[in-house]
Order: structure tokens, then sequence, then C-alpha cells
């Protein structure tokens, strides 16, 4: 039947793109990831502020690791987006 023929004509077509186009997927994912690599860097230097202010016992100290804070301070919308991040990745951890 000839439109057999084309459907399979058709679905070879699809199958020899679809490295291709996964590729792009790939590219894509990587480039939209970046953001939220640089976001979890920023998050991960908060935290490691937040734990050793916990121990400092100097002034000079206190007064450095106040100015690193101010300069690595996450925005409303970074909070935002790491809110958003976790409840996207939950699914992935269970």
């Amino acid at each position: 039947n000839g439109s057999n023929i084309v459907k399979v004509r058709a679905l070879i077509t699809e199958l020899t793109q679809l490295p291709c186009s996964i590729h792009i997927l790939q590219l894509v994912i990587e480039k939209e990831l970046l953001p939220v690599e640089v976001l979890i860097t920023r998050a991960k230097l908060l935290v490691e502020i937040m734990a050793t202010t916990i121990m400092i016992d100097s002034n000079l100290s206190t007064r450095y690791d106040g100015r690193r804070l101010k300069s690595i301070n996450l925005t409303e919308e970074e909070w935002q987006a790491i809110n958003e991040l976790i409840i996207i990745l939950e699914d992935f951890a269970e």
C-alpha cells in the first residue's frame, strides 16, 4: 500500500534526524542551566559564610565576612528561583 510506504519513509527520516535533535536539545538545556549553576554557586557561598560566621572570634573576621555577605547576598528573585528549583528537583531525589 502506498500510504504505508510514505509513513515508513517519514518514520525513517525522523529516526535519522533523532541524534541531531537530541544534540540540539542537549545544547539548549546546557545553555539554560548556566544561570542555575551560577545561582547554586552563590547559594553555596552564602551557606559557607553563614556557617563560618557562627564560629568567628575576632571583629576583623566579622567585618570581612559582612563584606563578603553583602557581595553575594541573594535577591528576592534568586530566592524564588531556588524555591522553584527545589520543587522541580524533588521528584528526582526520590
